[in-house]
């Protein structure tokens, strides 16, 4: 496929991506609901050295802070519904993930998590993978978005670990900032203004541009001809459930029923319940030219 084709191709699926997009879990220990202001201190000669470490504590937790408000606000704008879980010291972190994964599009870990050096974040991401392999066998994205300025080394680590872990090559892309098996994907970026080094600039993400980067990277997981009409089925499916439903009431129970009635085997009528389903599927789905998907 020629370079342009490629890339068109790629801005498509991207937008198939975007529409399929509903549910976003961030796990962040430094989240809070408003601004933190730097409080202005007049320090008196003696005390000098305490007040500049109190205020490089503070400047440090406002550094590392995730503003709930400005995510949701900008995810929202998006259409995307979007979650924070903030883990305090002893909280069963991994369960509760190990619930919204049930619903959850994409994860966004932060990679200390209360100073651990990234364990929680490592725990998450071996039983997303473990459940994913399992029980709920479905499309992840798992993201890494940090104040941490060796980013490098975080890539390395969760690299080496997964790999460790499940005995599997994950295959590398992004320069070795992301890592993909079959429909699973985990990139690694930096929160703005980190100070990374020089090479690894182009992976700051602000939070504005974030809702988009994850439909882009979401895409490279989903993109493919006939992923993307399955894809765009199922977001059509997702977004108009009650259409769907109101062309289903109980007004076509006694016309079932009768044909019911009319079977040698009533039990074959299960499956004439289905047909009626199905058919509703696909005229929804040809009403929304779905196919056009993978018209290139």
């Amino acid at each position: 496929m020629p370079e342009s084709d490629s890339s068109d191709f790629m801005k498509l699926s991207t937008e198939v991506a975007k529409r399929f997009l509903h549910t976003v879990v961030f796990v962040d220990d430094q989240a809070i609901f408003e601004e933190i202001q730097q409080p202005i201190v007049l320090t008196a000669p003696k005390r000098i050295a305490k007040k500049e470490k109190d205020s490089q504590e503070g400047f440090h937790r406002s550094a590392h802070t995730l503003n709930v408000k400005k995510v949701t606000d900008e995810f929202a704008l998006k259409g995307m519904i979007c979650s924070v879980l903030k883990p305090n010291e002893g909280d069963n972190t991994i369960e509760y993930v190990k619930q919204s994964a049930k619903r959850a599009d994409v994860f966004i870990l932060d990679w200390k998590i209360n100073n651990d050096d990234g364990k929680t974040a490592r725990e998450i991401i071996n039983m997303l993978i473990s459940l994913d392999d399992s029980e709920y066998s479905r499309l992840r994205l798992i993201i890494i978005y940090t104040r941490e300025p060796d980013i490098d080394s975080i890539s390395a680590s969760i690299r080496d670990k997964i790999t460790e872990e499940f005995d599997v090559d994950f295959s590398p892309d992004d320069n070795g900032f992301a890592f993909q098996k079959g429909h699973l994907r985990i990139s690694i970026f930096a929160k703005e203004e980190t100070i990374v080094n020089p090479g690894c600039k182009e992976r700051i993400l602000s939070i504005t541009d974030l809702p988009e980067r994850l439909s882009t990277e979401f895409a490279k997981i989903t993109s493919g001809l006939v992923s993307n009409v399955a894809i765009e089925s199922l977001s059509v499916l997702r977004d108009n459930t009650h259409l769907f439903l109101s062309n289903l009431g109980p007004e076509i129970d006694p016309p079932y029923l009768a044909h019911r009635a009319l079977l040698p085997n009533p039990d074959d009528a299960m499956n004439h319940a289905v047909d009626i389903i199905a058919s509703e599927f696909h005229s929804l789905l040809d009403d929304f030219e779905v196919g056009e998907k993978a018209n290139i």
